[in-house]
């Protein structure tokens, strides 16, 4: 390969060079792109949550975003999956922020309100939780709590907790929901605590079991003081269904609210997403939401994401109003090669010149030692000496003609300035030569 292909491939192989470099570093300190593909956690295969989750996943899914639906045990374990990001979505409800590690989760909104069900096997209402402790001597209490890793299972502890009830009176039983309801049915378990909405099957269908009651709170209020992430929710008479009249009485139950959680950093495309799905899914409102009540940023435990924050203020960025997500996914692709060729244009202009640096290099060099042939051609006292100086600058003229011819153009002018001077340096010791004659004595140069 010769010289100037070998430059000419030096100069593409430098600019590809400074435009991976640029969009390296545009990865690594600007924004990266929204990911294709998130990790939903849910809850139970037999809970709201779960349904609820796969409705949501379908409307991201419709948007460009490919989601897989995870079954967990419930709100502890989907905030513990994303604290280890092995999620980066999840459902969860209100009373986890103190049962779990939430320092690097952020809150995308509160989506609905979520009723705490007491339901109990007795032949009689009773008309508060504490009343149904039973005597010192009968056999103790068999309560459902939940699953390990549920959120129902925080808030049937901390009910029971504000009710003076602990292991001492009663036998808590963890069972997961469809184990629950099968043990309330076949009367192995006396009261069963669950958090779920008001349409889930299992709610209705301990609605409907001979001997099982719905507990009321009138004293509602005295648990939403102690326990601040509840609210009081009035069902009247019914509410839960118009068929069968349940219930037949107005009763107040008390209620967390479900949100969606996610990390901290989760990119706010993706935010925005979740958040605009959420508002198709949950806005409507339902039996006990009004319409357009959720989703909400009201009494957060978890502080909320900046990109949920901003879009609940200040609207839909334009970007997600206007260009789908995939569209919006390549564009940012794009910027990152895109933008730093931009950038770097100037700089691919300027690599002749870098790359000719060793041009210049070179002529400087024969520069210095021609000033070198034109002090020898001064102080030459005898004519081998005088014609060994006139050879030494004819050979660097020759050099110089060489390089001219496979430097780059910008560089050409240099070459050919070192030769006007040199021949102009050579003609003049060859005419002093010529004037002095053959065999005669080298007379003094004039100092310059």
């Amino acid at each position: 390969m010769d010289r100037p292909t070998r430059r000419r491939w030096l100069y593409w192989v430098g600019a590809a060079g400074i435009c991976a470099l640029a969009g390296a570093v545009t990865l690594v300190l600007g924004d990266p792109p929204p990911p294709r593909k998130i990790r939903l956690a849910t809850g139970d295969p037999d809970g709201a949550y779960f349904e609820l989750g796969n409705q949501l996943a379908e409307i991201l899914r419709r948007q460009g975003l490919v989601v897989e639906v995870l079954s967990t045990t419930g709100s502890v374990q989907n905030a513990e999956l994303l604290s280890a990001r092995q999620a980066d979505v999840a459902f969860a409800h209100a009373g986890i922020a103190s049962k779990t590690p939430v320092d690097r989760l952020r809150t995308v909104a509160r989506v609905y309100s979520e009723p705490i069900w007491v339901f109990y096997r007795a032949a009689r209402p009773i008309a508060r939780l504490t009343d149904i402790v039973r005597a010192p001597g009968e056999p103790k209490l068999r309560i459902s709590i939940g699953a390990d890793g549920s959120g129902s299972q925080v808030v049937a502890l901390d009910l029971l907790r504000a009710s003076g009830i602990s292991d001492e009176h009663a036998d808590l039983v963890r069972l997961d929901q469809a184990a629950s309801v099968d043990a309330m049915r076949r009367g192995e378990i006396d009261v069963l605590i669950k958090s779920a909405a008001p349409t889930a099957p299992s709610v209705h269908a301990l609605l409907h079991m001979s001997e099982v009651r719905l507990l009321d709170f009138p004293n509602h209020k005295a648990y939403t003081r102690r326990l601040r992430y509840l609210q009081s929710i009035a069902i009247e008479p019914g509410m839960l269904s118009v068929v069968d009249d349940m219930p037949p009485t107005p009763i107040w139950l008390l209620a967390s609210t479900a949100a969606l959680l996610t990390q901290e950093d989760t990119h706010p495309r993706v935010v925005e997403l979740v958040l605009k799905a959420a508002t198709e899914l949950f806005g409507a409102g339902n039996l006990l939401d009004a319409a357009g009540e959720f989703p909400s940023a009201r009494g957060l435990e978890i502080p909320q994401h900046e990109a949920a924050e901003r879009m609940m203020k200040e609207g839909e960025s334009w970007w997600s109003q206007n260009l789908s997500f995939s569209t919006l996914w390549l564009l940012s692709r794009a910027k990152v090669f895109l933008l730093p060729l931009l950038a770097v244009l100037p700089m691919i202009r300027l690599l002749p010149l870098i790359l000719g640096l060793g041009s210049r290099r070179a002529i400087n060099k024969r520069y210095q030692s021609l000033q070198k042939v034109e002090r020898a051609l001064r102080t030459a006292t005898t004519r081998p000496e005088y014609l060994a100086a006139v050879e030494e600058g004819r050979r660097l003229e020759e050099e110089v003609r060489l390089l001219a011819a496979e430097m780059p153009a910008a560089y050409a002018p240099l070459a050919y300035a070192f030769r006007v001077h040199a021949d102009f340096v050579l003609d003049e010791a060859e005419d002093r030569l010529a004037a002095i004659g053959e065999g005669a004595a080298l007379p003094t140069w004039d100092a310059p």
